[in-house]
């Protein structure tokens, strides 16, 4: 009954934002340090956004049944993450890039439904485009 809100990073925009904070504490130093800065996407899907990049549809499970078959579905192999992500689609969680775009200079260059229609491309194997697996 809670209304998600997911990010979908990119790999790549991720070592960016990790590469941007390390260059500006080198530049500024202690103004810098002991900042927080949000590394993701500028925009967020819904669960219905989601279901459409996935070509499929929202199910509601209560949270226990949830969490057994992320446990379930990690321990067998069919999905790369357990329990530990599944408790962070039970609600809300979309981060602010603003302040990172104002002090870093940072910003993603792809969107969460480009980078989930990839991840879900490769079959969540988590092998770069490029790569065979």
């Amino acid at each position: 009954g809670v209304r998600q809100a997911v990010q979908w990073l990119d790999e790549a925009d991720a070592v960016a934002g990790v590469l941007a904070v390390g260059a500006a504490l080198v530049a500024s130093g202690p103004s810098v340090a002991g900042e927080v800065f949000n590394i993701a996407t500028e925009d967020w899907l819904s669960a219905p956004g989601a279901a459409a990049v996935a070509g499929s549809r929202v199910a509601t499970v209560p949270r226990r049944v949830l969490m057994a078959g992320a446990r379930l579905g990690k321990g067998l192999g069919a999905t790369p993450f357990g329990a530990d992500r599944a408790a962070l689609i039970n609600g809300p969680l979309a981060l602010s890039v603003a302040k990172a775009k104002q002090v870093l200079g940072w910003a993603p260059t792809r969107t969460s439904a480009q980078v989930l229609a990839d991840a879900l491309a490769r079959g969540w194997r988590g092998l770069p485009l490029n790569r065979a697996p």
